[in-house]
């Protein structure tokens, strides 16, 4: 290692103790641990000339362990140590002496003996404490029941312990042990000579893939938490990227890692991290979090595991967790060519839950093309928190929830699509749980049910505050299983192709090479998601354009009931300013899910008084409209941009809804002890492309699901957790009828059909460009989303929504005089989309629902039907019906 390896090395060093030395629950092992690391990285700066520079950085992490050692262990152990450090001291610098007289000191041979003479002073102690540590460690052993034999590898295997009792539990595989200490691989190969062993650094193996074969199992050892600290998250993501390639197809990766709720924001947020960047390429079987075994001092398990996690983890918050993962078919890592032209049965864009559902009940009987623009997993269901409404338990039931839903869309609600979304929903609901969703339960092992705004019943069924995470695990890794489907991720789709009223398909361009794609379909289904990412503040990832709305009105579909857009009324404030994530896609401003005050949350104003009683006797469980316009009527009132959310009032807050309260943590907010900054956001669309109750829309062959489509089961306002509920009801439904409508069509006449567009199909621009990020259309996008916020929002008024439109215009032609790229398509989906909703928002000249005009404060019978608007090919005008 060079001298910059050094400085990293002493920088991991001097993180790992800062962080070890401050409230840990298990001092001991993590003393004794904190001392071999930095033994190991004193010995390699020795060998490096690097320490007499370095003097003051060294004796500062010596003032570290001092302290450290006296805490946990006392002062007579921290005498023996003193006395070790001077012995390694002097040692250290007569070798130092010796490497100055003799240039032979730069051989391997002798730098493995001036690291064998350093180390040679401490092991007799080391040995001991690490002998009484390891019968204490069985955490290692909870490993193996997951382990699938064959060839087994251990990233970070240290000493050995793991690869023994691999060896001991699968004599006959070969385990092989990587770790970038050399000492301790010596002494690992003397313990356990069965195995095979290499001195790698995982954040640098440049030879990473020569190990012969492939793997059945990987497990990584405790160590991407410091990759992590010191590297960042991408770092990781290599690693990680390295496992996969290590394993054979199935092939299994095993995580141990810290997970320290009370410690620093980069170990707080370990979890979800980990989770996101496996995605990408694994499917997490299984996952636990466990106290460490030893304490010192009163609750002492004195290595005996207590398995009641909950009853340890109040007096010893520090655990670890364990993550196994599946190797999962990954579309980009194949070495396939993307190919100009693609046939197929389905065309499905978008791989959120009514796409995947979709493809679930297409792919048995035809050929299915999925595409995004992102990756698979890149949808707003994954980012959905709240829960799916469901009326499943004996006290209700779906004509509650019709009931309920109906008087939440104010009006506006097609009973007939209500009554087959509130119909199918157990069943749908019972066949998640039978492909693997899991749900939260109670005591008693029954379904855990909670109650949000407008509910006139506990029906909403979650996974903690992650539930939309949770169904596209077990929906995605139920498509994976076909064969007969095809994913391409990366894939910007343009231009719907349609001749004669029928579409036939899509063209785009593969976003990596900026080379145009065409897919030719016998159905194409847009389940393309959200559209809030047209307002400054919103709660949809940055991938939530519009594009579906956009392309689908482009092509001629009609448009209905653009105006109503949901506000959600609380989303996460930081020091007055809305929380941007470092994640890539995460949305802007991050929800505090309704459940919260399902549960029991209130909403204060900056005064510290609660407020909601005065605008509805439901309080803080009415609709989200209301919520909305109380929380902004009374930031206006208090001259104040935000509000307060009191979520102290809910017992165990912080074990219900863990991702926020981890959320909190990390902007310097406690859940558990304080009331957090809220403000309202734009979070669904609840127009969109119009559609029948089979999804049909008013173009043959084109259909629409999800929250891109207006089926009618949200009216002018949706209920809540009812739309992850409508992407998996007319998801299925969508899927269902396209299965129908492949069997019936003529494959000859299909074939021809295409064959005529193809020719004439305008060509496509080679001059887009992959540059992504052009500074001028971020702008635009930008004053996009100022313009939307500020005068289409949450209140409205004529004057504002024509001064809006009239910006919007002006943003278009100056859009129009930007070459191609692909983010400029991007920016022109959310100019048509913004149009529109303005569009939407000034014909209806009323109050109704979402939709709150200033000038029109009441509700007008004569405005109880839908905004419907289409773009006509020929007079490129608007039509308005």
């Amino acid at each position: 290692p060079d001298e910059l390896e050094v400085k990293r090395g002493l920088k991991i060093t001097k993180h790992k103790l800062y962080r070890y030395a401050y409230g840990s629950e298990e001092p001991q092992r993590l003393a004794i641990d904190t001392l071999e690391h930095f033994q190991g990285i004193i010995s390699k700066a020795i060998i490096q000339k690097y320490s007499i520079k370095n003097r003051v950085s060294i004796e500062e992490m010596f003032g570290l362990i001092e302290r450290l050692v006296r805490d946990v262990l006392g002062e007579e152990e921290l005498n023996k140590l003193k006395e070790e450090i001077i012995l390694i001291d002097s040692q250290a610098e007569h070798l130092i002496k010796e490497m100055r007289e003799s240039r032979q000191s730069k051989s391997n041979n002798s730098k493995r003996k001036l690291i064998n003479d350093i180390h040679q002073a401490s092991d007799e102690r080391r040995d001991t404490c690490m002998e009484l540590i390891d019968k204490s460690r069985p955490d290692k052993a909870r490993i193996l029941d997951y382990v699938r034999e064959g060839n087994i590898i251990e990233l970070g295997c240290g000493e050995g312990a793991v690869i023994a009792l691999l060896v001991e539990r699968f004599p006959k595989s070969r385990v092989v042990g990587v770790d970038y200490n050399g000492y301790m691989i010596l002494k690992a190969k003397k313990k356990i000579p069965q195995a095979e062993y290499f001195v790698r650094d995982v954040v640098y193996w440049d030879d990473f893939y020569k190990f012969e074969g492939k793997f059945d199992t990987v497990i990584l050892a405790p160590i991407l938490h410091e990759i992590y600290s010191s590297h960042g998250r991408e770092k990781v993501r290599e690693v990680i990227k390295k496992a996969f390639d290590l394993l054979k197809p199935q092939g299994i990766l095993i995580i141990r890692d810290e997970i320290k709720p009370k410690d620093n924001q980069i170990t707080i947020k370990l979890k979800e991290e980990y989770y996101r960047l496996l995605k990408d390429y694994f499917i997490v079987k299984k996952e636990s979090e466990y106290i460490l075994p030893y304490f010192r001092g009163e609750g002492d398990v004195k290595g005996r595991w207590d398995e009641d996690f909950e009853v340890l983890k109040g007096k010893f918050p520090n655990t670890h967790i364990l993550l196994v993962a599946q190797k999962a078919y990954q579309p980009t890592e194949e070495p396939k060519k993307l190919e100009p032209v693609y046939y197929t049965d389905a065309l499905i864009i978008g791989t959120g839950i009514a796409g995947l559902s979709a493809a679930i009940e297409v792919a048995p009987k035809g050929k299915v093309i999925l595409v995004t623009k992102g990756k698979v997993r890149d949808a707003n269901t994954e980012y959905a928190q709240g829960g799916i409404a469901a009326a499943v338990s004996k006290d209700d039931s779906p004509d509650l929830h019709l009931q309920d839903t109906l008087r939440a869309g104010a009006g506006l609600c097609k009973k007939e699509a209500v009554e087959i979304l509130v119909r199918e929903a157990p069943l749908r609901v019972k066949e998640l749980i039978e492909i693997g969703a899991q749900f939260d339960l109670t005591k008693d092992g029954k379904l855990s049910l909670g109650r949000e705004g407008a509910h006139s019943k506990a029906r909403i069924l979650r996974t903690k505050d992650a539930t939309g995470r949770e169904l596209e695990r077990v929906l995605w890794e139920r498509v994976r299983k076909f064969d007969s489907v095809r994913i391409y991720e990366h894939i910007f789709i343009t231009k719907l192709l349609v001749k004669d009223g029928r579409c036939y398909g899509a063209q785009g361009f593969d976003i990596k090479t900026g080379k145009p794609v065409t897919f030719f379909a016998k159905a194409t289904l847009i389940a393309t998601g959200g559209l809030a990412q047209v307002y400054f503040n919103n709660t949809n990832p940055t991938f939530a354009t519009g594009d579906g709305v956009a392309l689908a009105y482009k092509a001629g579909a009609e448009i209905e009931n653009m105006e109503f857009v949901q506000f959600h009324p609380t989303t996460l404030m930081a020091n007055e300013k809305r929380t941007t994530s470092i994640i890539p896609h995460m949305p802007h401003n991050f929800l505090i899910s309704e459940t919260a005050r399902g549960e029991g949350a209130i909403l204060l104003n900056v005064k510290g008084e609660r407020f909601m009683e005065k605008y509805d006797k439901r309080k803080e469980l009415a609709s989200r409209d209301i919520v909305s316009r109380a929380i902004y009527k009374e930031m206006r009132k208090t001259k104040s941009n935000y509000v307060l959310l009191d979520l102290r009032p809910i017992k165990n807050a912080k074990e219900k809804f863990p991702n926020i309260y981890r959320r909190c943590i990390e902007l310097g907010l406690d859940i558990t002890k304080e009331p957090v900054p809220v403000i309202p956001a734009a979070h669904y669309a609840i127009g969109g492309v119009k559609t029948d109750i089979e999804t049909k829309t008013s173009i043959e062959g084109l259909y629409a699901a999800g929250e891109v489509a207006s089926v009618g089961v949200h009216g002018a306002n949706r209920l809540a957790s009812n739309s992850l509920l409508e992407g998996l009801v007319f998801g299925h439904r969508a899927g269902k009828k396209i299965r129908e409508e492949i069997a019936k069509m003529d494959s000859s006449k299909f074939e021809e059909t295409t064959r005529d567009i193809l020719p004439h199909m305008p060509s496509v621009s080679e001059e887009v460009v992959l540059e992504l990020k052009s500074a001028q259309i971020l702008q635009i996008k930008q004053a996009i989303q100022k313009i939307m916020w500020k005068d289409v929002g949450i209140i409205r008024s004529e004057k504002g929504l024509r001064k809006a439109k009239q910006k919007l215009e002006r943003l278009k032609m100056e859009l129009e005089r930007i070459p191609s790229t692909i983010e400029k398509c991007e920016a022109e989906n959310m100019l048509t989309v913004a149009l529109l909703i303005t569009n939407g928002a000034l014909m209806r000249e009323e109050s109704r629902g979402a939709h709150y005009r200033e000038d029109y404060p009441k509700s007008d019978d004569n405005w109880l039907k839908p905004t419907v608007q289409k773009y006509l090919l020929r007079e490129n005008e608007i039509l308005e019906k």
